[in-house]
């Protein structure tokens, strides 16, 4: 699936970002989060995973792209 953030495309699937994960342990977030196997993981973070790098993007644009695979989203504070 193709992800449009900022003037560049993405393009990854839900298997992308299980892939990206797997292994892995969530850091500690703050607000925003999206569930991946059970774990919530900080919605920057996972982004980052899946996409490499430091992209230049706000949370609502890995949030936006999380839901669209179908990825639970939640919130705290």
């Amino acid at each position: 699936m193709r992800h449009h953030i900022r003037g560049i495309t993405y393009e990854f699937d839900r298997d992308d970002v299980l892939i990206a994960t797997q292994g892995r342990w969530p850091g500690r977030g703050r607000n925003h989060f999206v569930v991946i196997e059970g774990r919530e993981w900080p919605v920057k973070e996972a982004f980052r995973l899946v996409v490499g790098g430091r992209p230049s993007f706000h949370t609502n644009h890995a949030k936006r792209a999380f839901d669209r695979l179908g990825f639970e989203l939640r919130r705290r504070g």
